[in-house]
């Protein structure tokens, strides 16, 4: 039962994380948004904490200039 347990705390977050960028992205998409990959650090400083703090942040990153990394396809 442990194993399960050791498992599914690797596996789960990498599929909750899958299911919300799919939601953005469908959602995003037509709108003529486009997504740029970002290092571990950032993701985790623009998704962990106060809610009014990070939609702000994610505001301020999303009315930006546009990053001179390639596009994220999928």
């Amino acid at each position: 039962m442990a194993m399960r347990s050791a498992i599914a705390s690797i596996i789960l977050p990498k599929l909750e994380r899958g299911i919300r960028n799919n939601k953005l992205r469908r959602c995003m998409e037509p709108r003529g948004y486009a997504r740029y990959p970002a290092p571990e650090a950032a993701w985790q400083t623009l998704n962990e904490g106060d809610e009014a703090t990070l939609v702000a942040m994610q505001a301020k990153l999303a009315s930006g200039a546009r990053p001179n990394a390639a596009q994220v396809s999928e």
